[in-house]
This record gives structure tokens, sequence and C-alpha cells, in this order.
């Protein structure tokens, strides 16, 4: 009914990664009469009324009933196997094992299968073989229980640290992973787990990073090859580069080079592109 748009898309993101709020729910409302509820608030008491309910966002789903993107199958395919772990339409063995060691499952091992699951799930660690977010979990498997398996605290945490970094390559960003990793102070070798924690965070963004810069050089290779394309691209919009100053990042000389080659109605439509992007109004 085109209620759900633009405007309000990223509170309804937000209500499926939990970070949405009412502000008055926290200081108190001293209005008597009560604010009109928001598209948002709406959303949530009709589609997610329990907050014990997990709530799954797919960029897929969204962005085909908001009207962005046609509906590509493959794109929700891959989200769906990077959420569930399926790798070729089966639960890799790493995963299993995660299962097997989850509570309360695990209470039921012999102490012989709970060592050996343990340790075969160490070598996965080894590999980096794990997403980012699964590594602190892992690491309280290993620890927990005042240590059952009598690890040494201090070479176990070199040993993710060492396997985190070697699987680096295969990570991909996860947005708002403080949220996703956080740790309760009540957890057995809090510190010890807040330091993994704060591995894998930093290992994030580095990723981030890395997109950054293989985007913003993307860009500029598009902007020297195919300048119409180039200009296509940017003025998408909710496209990256809308509100980004990336020209800043660019060496002025090679910017000048390529904008020297382009004829005079490129030109044109260039500089109504920094108008259009720079304008405010008095």
């Amino acid at each position: 009914m085109g209620k759900l748009n633009t405007s309000n898309f990223s509170e309804i993101k937000e209500i499926y990664q939990g970070f949405s709020f009412k502000l008055s729910q926290l200081i108190g409302n001293s209005n008597k009469e009560e604010a009109p509820k928001t598209y948002a608030e709406l959303f949530k008491e009709k589609y997610s009324p329990d907050d014990n309910v997990q709530r799954i966002y797919f960029e897929s789903i969204f962005n085909y009933i908001t009207g962005k993107t046609s509906f590509k199958i493959v794109q929700l395919s891959d989200e769906l196997n990077l959420l569930y772990k399926f790798e070729d339409n089966t639960i890799p063995e790493r995963e299993k094992l995660i299962s097997k060691l989850n509570y309360w499952d695990c209470v039921d091992l012999k102490h012989s299968e709970y060592r050996s699951f343990t340790s075969s799930l160490l070598k996965y660690v080894d590999k980096g073989e794990f997403s980012l977010e699964q590594y602190p979990t892992i690491f309280h498997y290993t620890t927990r229980f005042n240590n059952l398996l009598n690890y040494n605290i201090e070479n176990l945490k070199k040993r993710f640290k060492k396997g985190i970094l070697k699987g680096k390559n295969n990570y991909q960003y996860v947005r708002s992973i403080h949220f996703r990793l956080s740790v309760d102070r009540t957890s057995e070798f809090y510190d010890d787990l807040t330091e993994i924690v704060e591995y894998c965070v930093e290992i994030n963004k580095g990723i981030k990073e890395g997109q950054e810069l293989k985007e913003l050089t993307d860009i500029f290779d598009l902007f020297s090859s195919d300048f119409n394309a180039y200009l296509e691209k940017v003025e998408e919009m909710n496209n990256e580069f809308m509100f980004t100053p990336y020209f800043t990042k660019y060496d002025f000389n090679k910017i000048w080079r390529v904008i020297k080659k382009l004829d005079n109605t490129q030109i044109v439509n260039f500089g109504f592109y920094f108008e259009g992007r720079y304008f405010s109004p008095q």
C-alpha cells in the first residue's frame, strides 16, 4: 500500500535488528495526550509484537517490497546460506559439532565425547572456518563449567586469535557486531571472553575498511573508463556514494586528467551533478 518507503525504511530495519526503542518508555512521557503512533510502531505491533521472538532481516526481500530492485533469488539464497550455515545444501560438520555442544544438549554427553567434540571444534577454529560472530560462543563452550577441560586460558586465547586471523579473507562484514557480541558480566572468564570479542570486532572493522577501499577504487575505475555509467551509478537513490565525500580520497591530478578527456556534454552533466550534490537552499 506504499506505507513502507524510503522515509521510514531505516526504522523498520532497526526493528528487525533489535535496536528500536521508544524514548518515552525510558524517561516517562509528561504529555497527557499520547502522541500518534509512528508507522514503525504500528509495524512492530502488527508483525513483531513479541520481543522474545527472533527477527531476521533479509536485504533481498525488503529491497523487493520497497521497489528498490527486482526480486533476486540468488541473493536470498546467499543470505539464507550465510544465516543457517549451509554449504552445498548440507550442514557442515563444524556446525553439527556446535549443535552437539549447545545448551543443554551438552550435559548428556559422556566426558570423553565432550572432550572429543570440543577438540574437533578447535581444529576448525585453527583453520578460521567459522564466522566472526561464532568465535566468542565457541570460546565460551571451550572454557565453561569452570574450565572443565583444563585448557591453558592464555594459550587458548592466542590459538583463537591465530585462527581468527587465518580466516580473515573468508569473513563478511557484520553490521553492528558490537550488539551481537555483547558479553554478560556474569559470564565465566569474562575478561578473556571480552578479549576475543574485541579481537573479532577489530577484524570486522578491518574488513569494512577493505571493502570501502575496494568500492572507492571501483568507482574511480568506472569514472576513468566509462563516465556515463559512473554518473548513472552515483546518481542512484540510496547509493552509498550519494552523501559520501569520496572525491577527497582521490589524487586531484588523476581526477583532472579524466575531466580533460570528457566531451562538452559530459562536462555539463558533471556540473549538474555537482550542483545537485552540493546545493543548499538559502
